[in-house]
């Protein structure tokens, strides 16, 4: 087992956090399904999405920098294209009650939350060129807004990898004394932050801005070019805001949360595949707003415990290994 000490506790807390939150939000969507009618529910939908991802991603950035070994890119593919690849190809046998020819042709098109892994693999590749200009970040702003004209969408995750790049390249250029100066802030500046990304939510919401907005999964639609580019750029803020005001408050002290954080790709993997295991051979639906978020929380803590643990997660590094070891080279570093 890992020495917590080894580890950035602050960071293992950040993910563990978002990993709940990730769980709780897919749970309600699948399983409230009048969630949009919903007032509570909608603005804590709203609200969470407009932050939880682009934590996670900037955190994945962070951890990418200034690595360019072959031992890095093949930590690349296994950790992220061969788990995409595998379960994803389960998703899709799950679906077509076990077509193999079907499964292995929707793998162009991920499955509910695998697009994370996919884009994540690109984000590892593409991260290094762009850091070579002057300005990544503007860059990779100028990107997320053009890529809305074109007719990127689901497939292969290119609209979201586009759209939420801005993030891991904050993660990927941001130096750790620029972190530990953020930390070193008045507290105000996150409160601050944090009231501006509340704000946001509530006018979306107040506006009806379809939830489409804050997937950033496809392009432009319902709306002139130059509004719908200007909230993806609201949304990109919030997002910025966010992961500065987290990490300037989160506690660096290792608990739960940390071994949680550290373990958070499993979690990521199965969670969605057990709300469909649910939805099919059960007749679970909630109809009342305060119900599912009571639900949602034990069903995200219950899944974060158990597939955060320690076993399990040595489990899955092992098979993730025993599989990367069968299909890749050895690394020459």
């Amino acid at each position: 087992m890992n020495n917590p000490q080894s580890r950035d506790s602050k960071f293992d807390n950040l993910k563990g956090i978002m990993i709940f939150l990730v769980v709780c939000c897919h749970f309600t969507d699948k399983m409230y399904a009048a969630w949009p009618d919903d007032s509570l529910v909608r603005f804590i939908y709203y609200t969470i999405y407009l932050f939880h991802m682009p934590v996670f991603i900037f955190i994945s950035g962070f951890f990418s920098q200034k690595r360019r070994s072959d031992e890095y890119f093949r930590k690349t593919v296994s950790g992220s294209l061969i788990p995409y690849i595998v379960v994803d190809f389960l998703h899709g046998m799950f679906g077509t009650r076990g077509d193999i020819k079907k499964s292995i042709l929707q793998l162009t098109r991920p499955h509910w939350t695998l697009w994370y892994l996919l884009s994540l693999f690109y984000w590892k590749l593409l991260a290094l060129p762009i850091s070579m200009f002057r300005w990544p970040i503007l860059i990779s702003v100028l990107a997320a807004l053009f890529v809305g004209l074109t007719n990127l969408s689901f497939d292969l995750s290119l609209a979201r990898t586009f759209c939420f790049l801005p993030y891991f390249m904050l993660g990927y250029t941001l130096s750790n004394d620029s972190i530990q100066s953020i930390r070193k802030k008045s507290k105000i500046y996150p409160i601050l932050g944090f009231a501006f990304v509340l704000a946001i939510s509530v006018i979306m919401q107040w506006k009806k801005i379809d939830i489409y907005v804050l997937y950033m999964s496809i392009p432009y639609r319902n709306m002139p070019a130059l509004t719908a580019m200007l909230y993806r750029l609201i949304v990109l803020m919030a997002g910025f805001v966010s992961i500065l005001g987290f990490v300037a408050i989160v506690p660096d002290k290792h608990c739960i949360l940390s071994v949680i954080g550290k373990n958070s790709v499993l979690i990521y993997l199965v969670h969605a595949m057990i709300i469909r295991i649910i939805m099919r051979y059960t007749s679970l639906r909630i109809e009342n707003g305060r119900s599912c978020i009571l639900i949602a929380t034990a069903f995200s803590a219950i899944v974060c415990l158990v597939f955060g643990s320690e076993p399990l997660a040595r489990v899955y590094s092992s098979a993730i290994n025993l599989i990367s070891n069968a299909v890749l080279k050895k690394s020459n570093a």
